[in-house]
């Protein structure tokens, strides 16, 4: 079997329905960053789920959008512990399609917990 299957991001905490979403962004703590946003809440799931919003205002590209979403992903799945059990929603502000994880986490990490 492939090591990397570990490394995948499973299904479970990966926010999916516009309920969620809405509950969020209507209900939730907002912390505002360089380049993003993040959006959350407590969950009863004890572990954290992730969503992203990245507008065609970003980027009219797909490409750039896509890769912005790889880099909040990935950057959620290697710091799981940073957002306990909240659900969370990265809402891009303007194109980060440059940046790399080390530098997303020097912006979230110059945040309060988000625990």
């Amino acid at each position: 079997m492939n090591s990397d299957v570990n490394l995948l991001l499973p299904k479970e905490q990966i926010l999916h329905s516009s309920k969620d979403f809405l509950k969020l962004l209507k209900g939730g703590k907002r912390l505002r960053l360089e380049g993003f946003e993040l959006i959350y809440g407590p969950n009863n799931l004890g572990y954290p789920r992730i969503g992203y919003i990245v507008s065609k205002n970003v980027s009219s590209k797909a490409v750039t959008r896509n890769r912005i979403k790889r880099i909040f992903r990935e950057y959620f799945r290697h710091n799981k512990p940073l957002f306990g059990s909240n659900d969370i929603i990265f809402v891009c502000n303007k194109d980060i399609s440059s940046w790399n994880l080390t530098m997303v986490g020097e912006v979230v990490g110059d945040s309060p917990d988000l625990h």
